[in-house]
């Protein structure tokens, strides 16, 4: 079993604007935490929310925000509907 302290860790290089650093520095000392401790655990939580959420079947294919509404829309959109909306048309990819 791995440790925090036998975990290999990879040294990675990002760039950011120096106000953007400045605000990352600020919030890492209000925690008590390093820089890197710091956007390590910011990237982590997201990761592990992004991990939590249900798997959507025709992930890859639309957006996020499209598959989110897989299923709702099914069956009650006309073509009549997709003349009249340039973007619901665009969207639905008609």
């Amino acid at each position: 079993m791995e440790t925090a302290t036998t975990r290999k860790k990879t040294q990675a290089i990002f760039r950011f604007e120096d106000s953007f650093i400045a605000k990352l520095k600020y919030y890492a000392k209000m925690e008590e935490k390093s820089l890197n401790a710091y956007v390590e655990a910011i990237l982590q939580t997201e990761i592990n929310r992004r991990e939590s959420l249900p798997k959507l079947s025709i992930s890859g294919v639309y957006s996020p925000k499209v598959n989110g509404l897989s299923g709702i829309l099914a069956g009650k959109i006309t073509s009549h509907d997709l003349d009249k909306d340039e973007r619901l048309a665009y969207i639905l990819n008609k």
